[in-house]
């Protein structure tokens, strides 16, 4: 395979054989000897948006590269541009973002519990605030439900609060129950 003969703002299909075998159409945008990638733009349209995505591909990984629409030699000198700045602090909120979310996801799934707990808890986090603790489930930082999840097993909190989140709990089990013989 020979990288030499491939320019800037070709369009190129590459085949990679490693990890999985796949093949990848774009638009090379930078070729980097030192840290073994080459860089594709693929354009894609999201509702009237036209957005580019970028795929960084490892040159080791390639089979084989294919030259589907070579550039033009002025254009390829026009595209010898200084990359915009990056907004670091923007990155920064963006990945303490989906960190937070990745946290909030990982606070949602119980621990050493079974299937059906988690479903329970599921069904009733999506009307009534829980978390678990342990294996309790809790509603509302007030009410707290013990396995085996059900209306004799809550406890604490306002007796209206409780007797709501009973309620609540006795439909949603009962749905789980007809889902699951269905």
């Amino acid at each position: 395979m020979e990288l030499d003969a491939v320019t800037l703002g070709s369009t190129v299909r590459i085949t990679l054989h490693q990890p999985t075998p796949q093949t990848v159409e774009g638009e090379v945008f930078s070729i980097d000897h030192q840290t073994d990638t080459i860089i594709l733009t693929q354009q894609t349209n999201q509702q009237s948006i036209i957005k580019k995505d970028y795929r960084i591909l490892k040159i080791s990984s390639i089979g084989g590269i294919e030259t589907l629409n070579k550039a033009d030699e002025s254009l390829t000198a026009s595209m010898l541009v200084p990359l915009p700045p990056v907004n670091i602090n923007r990155i920064r909120m963006n990945e303490e973002k989906a960190v937070r979310q990745l946290r909030e996801e990982q606070s949602r799934i119980g621990v050493g519990v079974s299937s059906e707990a988690q479903a329970i808890f599921n069904s009733l986090s999506k009307t009534l605030p829980c978390r678990w603790r342990g294996e309790d489930i809790i509603v509302f930082d007030e009410i707290v439900i013990k396995s085996p999840y059900s209306a004799s097993t809550c406890s604490g909190g306002d007796p209206m609060m409780l007797d709501r989140v009973k309620k609540v709990l006795e439909g949603e089990k009962r749905r789980l129950n007809r889902e699951k013989t269905q």
